[in-house]
């Protein structure tokens, strides 16, 4: 009896461990991660990142990627990410402060290599009812397709560009400087 229930604990052990480890253990990594480079960086500003950042943050990335990054921060409105990107692939990401992705584009599903995406904190279920729908259907209809919410007032818009040759490095980063995030003026 008392093997069953030793057997019993280490498998409960397992069992806890294994989800800290796959539920919680990847949003506090990230979170860690977005705070050390938001010590270092303006928020609710574009830049492109270094190297050593990129890799940091955005482990599967290669040193043979461009990462456009902008830390937003939504406490104070919403924040709005004017993209200007080469004709090649990439691809266009959102996540929350915990790691959530809220949002995601390429350049197929896109069909154009400038656009602007507003970032907005979503309403609670309280603001949703007291608020005011129809100046508040007028702006969603405005930015159908190109509006992304999230739950959290922080959070990273990533712009990932793979280059094959590094030669084109300075012409693509010059075309991604144009880029900018600022906060929304709607």
């Amino acid at each position: 009896m008392g093997r069953i229930f030793w057997i019993f604990v280490a498998a409960l052990v397992g069992l806890v461990v294994h989800i800290v480890y796959v539920l919680f253990l990847p949003s506090y990594w990230f979170e860690q991660q977005l705070g050390r480079v938001t010590e270092q960086q303006t928020v609710n500003a574009f830049f492109i990142a270094k190297p050593e950042v990129q890799a940091r943050l955005l482990p599967s990335t290669t040193s043979q990627s461009i990462v456009g990054l902008c830390i937003f921060d939504l406490r104070s409105g919403p924040v709005a990410l004017q993209a200007t990107l080469p004709r090649t692939y990439w691809t266009f990401s959102v996540y929350s402060q915990s790691g959530r992705q809220v949002y995601a584009l390429n350049d197929v599903q896109a069909g154009t290599s400038e656009f602007k995406v507003e970032l907005s904190q979503t309403k609670t279920f309280l603001q949703q009812l007291l608020g005011n729908g129809r100046a508040d259907d007028v702006n969603q209809v405005e930015n159908l397709g190109w509006h992304a919410e999230t739950s959290e007032s922080r959070g990273i818009a990533v712009i990932w560009i793979p280059i094959a040759d590094e030669a084109m490095r300075p012409q693509i980063e010059g075309v991604l400087k144009h880029s900018s995030c600022k906060p929304s003026q709607s």
